[in-house]
């Protein structure tokens, strides 16, 4: 997706100009800015568009979804392009004026000229949409536009968080997928980075860690017809692990693979695109040795959805390779775009979709997103539609099953606003039966309070444990603990070092959690992403 960059300033340019040492360290640097932040701004970018929006990743890394991308853009709230456009700022706690006039402006066409528009214009609301802004922290501030030292507020556990690992992009970018334990070793995914090429940025990794911080590159995806993009965790059925790939595959709409603990992967399927499912999201669910998952898109023909390629499906696979789409959503009133894992309680399978309903005149698109049920033989059910604040809007993350009653998070909704001009929240923590009763146990707030969870929770003795992508005293994501009675305390703030808390959410072992981000530990903070603990 993001090609390598020359460097900003030509040789005939250097010759023809006298420079003074300061002049040149700022050539150096407007140089290293267009090869390092520019690429991975665009990256950022066109997650946090996906993220917004409910748009393919995928598919707004083609030409005909950029164009969807600025499309469906135009039609976005302002609210909705300042978090596209300061997601981008908080990245590389640079400000809005740089990115302005140093990075959207210096995006060459330089065969990326069709992901720049995406990112670009992402990046150039903060002026047309940022206006005047309040300070951080203040009621009506835009959010994630933070600096800070690292320092943690009174109450958080700072002397308990540490950086296992740094990711430097050779050994995996970006890892958004949970992690799995196996005997003391931690395993999981990484969406970019690599020994092999899908357009500069990497095809992404599979990847083994110990305890003291020693990683293994596994397996480097090397795109069609082996997957690329990797955006879940891994699961172990005897032995062997299984996964699943955004892209790639012989139809380019992703894949389901396996690997041993060795490296060697084998693409066991390949999707097909509608009526099959295309990109699958939120990993594999193993039932009595059949692998169960959800497709973002693909599936119905006649549903196209939120700029996605239609409505997404619920699929199984056999372990040698056999799938079967057990359902394709509708869209509203059904769910429509799951990204989230399934679950199974008493052999039924739960899930959340980020889009579709009934209830969503509140929310973008009138969508606000579902909880739905559906049997292995296909049969579907929403049991609740979001409709907006001051009930969630937007699950992204999966469900978590307490003693027959289901927990969940949304990214939006809840109380407003949230530390920005914007009207739908910072997202919510609910519980939902499995007849479908719905209750808003905790809404986020504003700065320094967690804000817009887009993981699943976990469960360690009775307390529930999640990450939030924003918010915390520094404005780049959260660790919290939140009570099944609705009690909720910050345990850590992310700052430069590790920021952007992934999708994958939490993993507990031998009481610490262990967890990933997309962003830190490069220069301003940047980075290429971390794998992290925090003792309880």
């Amino acid at each position: 997706m993001n090609r390598a960059r020359g460097e900003a300033i030509s040789e005939g340019h250097r010759r023809n100009r006298s420079w003074t040492r300061e002049q040149q360290g700022a050539e150096r640097d407007r140089a290293w800015f267009e090869r390092e932040i520019v690429p991975r701004l665009e990256r950022f970018a066109l997650n946090a568009i996906a993220r917004a929006t409910g748009l393919s990743l995928a598919a707004c890394s083609r030409i005909r979804a950029g164009r969807r991308c600025l499309i469906r853009g135009i039609g976005m709230p302002c609210s909705l392009w300042s978090k596209l456009g300061t997601e981008a700022a908080r990245r590389t706690s640079l400000a809005a004026d740089a990115f302005l006039h140093q990075g959207a402006g210096q995006m060459k066409v330089s065969g990326t000229s069709r992901y720049a528009l995406c990112a670009s214009m992402s990046i150039a609301v903060l002026a047309g949409c940022g206006g005047s802004q309040p300070p951080i922290g203040e009621p009506g501030a835009m959010l994630g536009l933070r600096g800070g030292s690292g320092a943690s507020p009174a109450g958080e556990a700072a002397r308990n968080f540490a950086v296992l690992f740094s990711f430097d992009q050779t050994d995996g970018s970006d890892p958004l997928g949970g992690l799995l334990d196996v005997n003391g070793t931690l395993y999981g995914t990484t969406w970019y980075g690599g020994a092999n090429a899908c357009s500069g940025a990497g095809c992404g990794t599979v990847f083994s860690i110990s305890p003291t911080g020693k990683q293994k590159v596994l397996h480097n995806f090397g795109g069609n017809p082996d997957g690329y993009f990797p955006n879940a965790g891994l699961i172990d059925v005897k032995g062997t692990f299984y996964g699943t790939t955004y892209g790639g595959g012989s139809s380019s709409h992703g894949t389901v693979f396996s690997i041993t603990t060795a490296g060697k992967e084998k693409v066991l399927y390949s999707f097909a695109g509608s009526p099959d499912g295309s990109t699958p999201s939120g990993g594999l669910l193993n039932v009595k040795g059949k692998l169960y998952g959800a497709t973002a898109a693909g599936g119905n023909k006649t549903c196209s959805n939120s700029g996605y390629y239609a409505c997404g499906v619920v699929y199984s696979v056999t372990t040698t390779g056999a799938e079967k789409v057990l359902y394709r959503f509708t869209g509203p009133p059904d769910g429509a775009n799951p990204q989230a894992p399934l679950i199974d309680v008493k052999g039924t399978l739960y899930g959340t979709t980020f889009f579709g309903g009934s209830a969503g005149s509140n929310c973008y698109n009138s969508q606000c997103g579902t909880v739905f049920s559906v049997t292995t033989s296909g049969k579907e059910a929403v049991l609740h539609s979001f409709a907006g604040p001051p009930d969630g809007e937007g699950p992204n993350g999966g469900l978590l099953n307490v003693s027959g009653i289901l927990y969940g998070t949304t990214f939006s909704g809840g109380d407003a606003p949230c530390g920005m001009t914007n009207a739908e929240g910072c997202g919510v923590v609910f519980n939902i039966t499995t007849a479908g009763k719905e209750t808003v146990l905790y809404r986020f707030g504003a700065t320094p309070d967690a804000a817009c969870a887009d993981a699943g929770l976990l469960n360690v003795s009775g307390t529930l444990y999640g990450t939030t992508h924003y918010g915390g005293r520094h404005g780049y994501g959260t660790v919290y603990s939140v009570t099944t009675a609705g009690t909720e305390a910050v345990l850590h703030s992310f700052a430069r070092r590790a920021n952007g808390p992934s999708q994958g959410g939490l993993l507990d072992v031998k009481n610490s959690l262990y967890g990933t981000t997309s962003g830190g530990d490069g220069r301003y903070g940047f980075g290429y992403g971390t794998l992290f603990t925090l003792k309880l």
